[in-house]
């Protein structure tokens, strides 16, 4: 699976012939809607089906702009070709849905992330990330990244790339990876629960924000 992180501009330029299959069938249309004047005709238009991963949702189907698109099971995913898939949730999920795509064996099929596209409308722009790794002068903030790997299983390998690239661009910098091994994941009732459901998304939700307030850095995904 290749995951892809450009602007929305180049997304449609890159989608040639291919149809789309969004990935989440969310609340947050509205507002990326509003964000791209243009999106009824470039991609809901295109859109062949909107999968889910909510029994409740498989079957309904979903409003948007002025189509009623069917919500599908994503093993509809293993039966349908020439697409691409937008995934139209909350970034804080889509690491676990890059997980889940990669498990079904859609190695070869690109994934763009419809929320990352609203930071970058043109062309992505990079200025500030590059302007806090390189200079730091302040040094308000630690030098400290952190990541987070509850589920035991092996890395997928677009993770390890990311990984590594951080101890190339961040010498300078701790990497902290932080799993069972070394965090308690039993102080909070609600990170017991979502580990022994293994909803590793919800596990590393709570746990970010609790590395950054204890030890200060920057949580990347």
């Amino acid at each position: 699976m290749g995951f892809i992180n450009c602007s929305y501009n180049d997304f449609r330029q890159k989608l040639n012939n291919r149809k789309i299959v969004q990935f989440g069938a969310s609340s947050a249309w509205g507002y990326f809607i509003s964000s791209f004047p243009n999106i009824e005709k470039e991609v809901v238009d295109r859109t062949a089906c909107i999968v889910d991963n909510s029994p409740d949702k498989q079957g309904s189907f979903f409003a948007i702009c002025d189509r009623e698109i069917k919500v599908e099971n994503p093993d509809v995913l293993k039966v349908i070709s020439n697409y691409v898939i937008l995934i139209a949730v909350g970034i804080q999920y889509q690491e676990s849905i890059c997980e889940q795509l990669l498990q079904m064996g859609l190695e070869d099929v690109e994934c763009y992330s419809l929320p990352l596209m609203l930071l970058s409308f043109d062309d992505a722009d990079n200025s500030a990330v590059d302007k806090y790794f390189t200079g730091r002068e302040d040094k308000l903030i630690p030098a400290k990244i952190h990541s987070f790997w509850f589920s035991g299983e092996e890395k997928p390998d677009l993770y390890k790339r990311c990984i590594d690239s951080w101890y190339k661009y961040c010498p300078d910098f701790e990497i902290i990876e932080w799993n069972t091994g070394n965090y308690d994941i039993s102080q909070s009732k609600y990170m017991l629960e979502a580990f022994e459901r293994k909803k590793w998304a919800f596990v590393s939700d709570y746990a970010r924000l609790d590395a950054v307030y204890r030890y200060g850095g920057v949580v990347l995904f």
